[in-house]
């Protein structure tokens, strides 16, 4: 189940966008016993430490957005990353 801000957050980050090519691939990222969670569903959000969203395409990533309690920026860095390398499947 994808998470209700999810529509409402791409679609802005199109609108803002139109005059450059627009995000077409968008992941979430949670982060939970010290692993990353792609695509997390809203029970597993819960108990997450992150709440991440990366927007873009195969070849940048064009906006992230993030809720997280304390974590090393390393932490932070790694979810961007991961996220990035999962839309270029």
């Amino acid at each position: 189940m994808r998470h209700p801000r999810d529509d409402r957050r791409f679609g802005r980050t199109c609108a803002v966008r139109c005059s450059v090519p627009r995000p077409d691939r968008r992941c979430r990222v949670g982060y939970a016993n010290g692993e990353y969670i792609l695509n997390p569903t809203v029970t597993e959000l819960k108990t997450s430490q992150m709440n991440l969203v990366v927007a873009g395409n195969r070849s940048w990533r064009d906006d992230v957005e993030s809720e997280a309690n304390e974590l090393p920026e390393d932490v932070m860095l790694g979810a961007v990353v991961f996220g990035h390398q999962q839309m270029q499947t």
